[in-house]
């Protein structure tokens, strides 16, 4: 696999004794694309347009790009005549020479001796032969200004001599910052702190803060839809003579059943049969104490209980009891949507998934951190209502509604009464140090009810060092030396170390504009 050839430039130092093989060979040779030939004072070699085309035909067969550098103008001139590109040195920019016509060699006279003699002979015409006409010299032409070159080249001048101030300021105003990283010898505080809070603290009080409860309440409702049926047509009625042939009289209930085609009618009335009143024959009679007619009505409503005369049977009743019914009439079916039990239910239960306490969390937890305090999150309570329906189960409607009201509590503290609570404690335990920040912003706060209010373990980390404030550091470093503002800052009692960053590369000073400093103290900013 060949070498793959790179994209720079190979210098190739010829002798005044190579020919043009070796050359050639050298030029195949190069591992770059271009390659720059550079030629002795004194070579010969490529003022022959022969040797000239063979080096250009193998520089255009192996894809180079041949410079020739030279000051030599006869070989300027053959090389512009086959096309080639020449340099006076090999950091010039290369160009192919301008092409002329080249002058004829002179022919040198051939010396013999009859020339000699004829020269003795005749030394007028020899003195004609060496002397030539002087060449009439050429006036030189008066060259024309280029104006629109110059007018060009003074527009130019212009616009740098405009574009110099807003380029400064871009350079020097818009582009600087620069970034202050302070180290001190601050150190972590983690504090766990045990507070009461109370609606109505006394003044002896100690580490007690009094709370503020808000509320929200939130309305609900949701539609009951009829599922049931019901039939509310008119129930058919008749009458029913029963006869009692047993030997023991009967008394039949109010309410009891009659029953015919798996169809029921109920009696209205008591009723009391004698004992059975037979014929000399053993029948039956079908008049007297043992036999009476009484009304009955169909058990539900329904035309399917219109039926005809037959017999029924008479539930629960002994042996030798026989009814027999007319016609029964004036049964018709009528279907009406009902409530059940169930539609209140699943009504209920859309309630319950319709409940927002998560968003009423969240907007207690905003209106008590607009109101500067702190909410106690473990303090939310929300308190549903009695359901209120507007529909009984069986009722013939086709819609109901079933609402709810839920009552939504928090409770928050104030941030200011908690520090001075915590204050102290954070003091005592950094000694020497100051209080740089309280670690009251990102604390941790668990409450648990009590009798008369909330127990709150407050939970932080707080930060003890140097009391450095980013204003302070402003006004010691704006618009100074970068170098110089830090020497100033590392003499502060505290301070471990600084570091001053600056961009772009030619800005060495920090910024007179605050927006384009960035100040961090112990990795905070």
């Amino acid at each position: 696999m060949s070498e793959k050839k790179q994209t720079s430039k190979d210098n190739i130092y010829i002798d005044a004794e190579d020919d043009i093989t070796s050359v050639i060979e050298r030029v195949k040779a190069a591992k770059t694309d271009i390659v720059a030939l550079v030629i002795p004072k004194r070579s010969e070699l490529l003022k022959s347009l022969v040797n000239m085309k063979l080096l250009n035909k193998a520089a255009v067969d192996t894809d180079k790009k041949l410079v020739l550098v030279t000051k030599d103008r006869n070989v300027e001139q053959v090389a512009a005549n086959v096309g080639m590109y020449t340099a006076k040195t090999v950091s010039s920019k290369p160009s192919i020479p301008e092409k002329k016509t080249l002058p004829a060699a002179k022919e040198q006279p051939v010396k013999h001796a009859n020339h000699e003699s004829e020269s003795k002979q005749n030394p007028a015409k020899d003195t004609i032969k060496k002397t030539k006409p002087s060449k009439k010299s050429k006036p030189k032409k008066f060259k024309v200004p280029n104006f629109e070159a110059f007018r060009l080249r003074l527009i130019l001048a212009l616009l740098v001599l405009l574009l110099l101030p807003v380029a400064w300021y871009v350079m020097y105003r818009v582009l600087p910052k620069a970034t202050l990283t302070i180290e001190t010898n601050a150190r972590s505080i983690s504090l766990q702190s045990n507070i009461s809070a109370v609606l109505e603290a006394p003044e002896d009080a100690v580490e007690t803060v009094v709370y503020t409860e808000v509320s929200s309440r939130d309305d609900l409702s949701e539609q009951v839809t009829a599922t049931g049926e019901k039939q509310v047509g008119t129930q058919a009625s008749g009458l029913v003579t029963i006869s009692n042939c047993s030997d023991s009289p009967l008394t039949l209930d109010s309410g009891t059943g009659f029953s015919a085609a798996n169809l029921t009618f109920i009696s209205q009335v008591d009723v009391s049969l004698d004992s059975g009143n037979f014929t000399s024959d053993s029948i039956c009679k079908s008049t007297g104490g043992h036999v009476k007619t009484i009304t009955v009505v169909a058990q539900e409503p329904g035309d399917q209980y219109n039926l005809g005369s037959r017999n029924y049977t008479i539930a629960g009743s002994p042996s030798g009891i026989t009814a027999f019914g007319a016609d029964m009439t004036g049964g018709s079916s009528d279907v009406v949507a009902v409530i059940q039990q169930i539609d209140i239910d699943d009504a209920g239960n859309k309630i319950d998934i319709a409940r927002r306490d998560q968003d009423a969390r969240e907007e207690l937890v905003q209106e008590l951190t607009e109101q500067g305090l702190i909410p106690l999150e473990d303090t939310f309570i929300a308190t549903p209502g009695e359901l209120q329906i507007d529909v009984e189960v069986d009722q013939e409607v086709d819609k109901g509604t079933i609402s709810q009201a839920i009552s939504y509590t928090m409770s928050g503290i104030k941030e200011t009464d908690v520090l001075a609570i915590v204050l102290p404690q954070l003091e005592a335990k950094a000694g020497t140090l100051k209080i740089i920040d309280s670690g009251l912003s990102s604390a941790n706060y668990s409450s648990t009810e009590t009798t008369n209010g909330y127990s709150v373990v407050v939970k932080l980390n707080a930060l003890a060092g140097l009391l450095l404030t980013e204003d302070q550091v402003y006004q010691a470093v704006l618009g100074r030396p970068g170098d110089e503002a830090a020497t100033d800052i590392r003499q502060l009692e505290g301070v471990k170390s600084v570091e001053v960053s600056t961009s772009p590369l030619w800005s060495t000073s920090i910024p007179s504009d605050q927006s384009k400093v960035t100040i961090v103290i112990n990795g905070n900013n």
